[in-house]
């Protein structure tokens, strides 16, 4: 007769996947929180914009001025410089969020 495969204690390791059960719920967790990991210096951009715009840069309201805002996102600075790669995204991170705001 044939042989019988055993039903039993034994396990092959690695035969499945692990579950990723852990990854799930940290990430449901932090779901509300990405904007505030995303915001490493709060007030950084708006302080770009007072020491190289001064008052013109600001609204009534005291936001700082969408055209400014798109000029900075594009890597135009004042007089036409470039700015760094990390004022640009902070720039394109905060018309992003001025949209999320309507």
């Amino acid at each position: 007769m044939g042989k019988r495969k055993k039903s039993g204690s034994k396990k092959k390791s690695g035969s499945r996947k692990k579950s990723r059960s852990k990854s799930k719920s940290s990430s449901k967790s932090n779901d509300g929180r990405w904007i505030q990991k995303a915001i490493k210096n709060p007030g950084a951009l708006r302080e770009y914009v007072k020491r190289n715009y001064g008052k013109e840069g600001f609204t009534k309201d005291g936001d700082i001025k969408v055209s400014i805002l798109r000029q900075l996102a594009r890597g135009i600075g004042p007089g036409g410089r470039n700015v760094s790669e990390t004022t640009r995204r902070r720039a394109i991170l905060a018309l992003r969020l001025r949209g999320m705001r309507r």
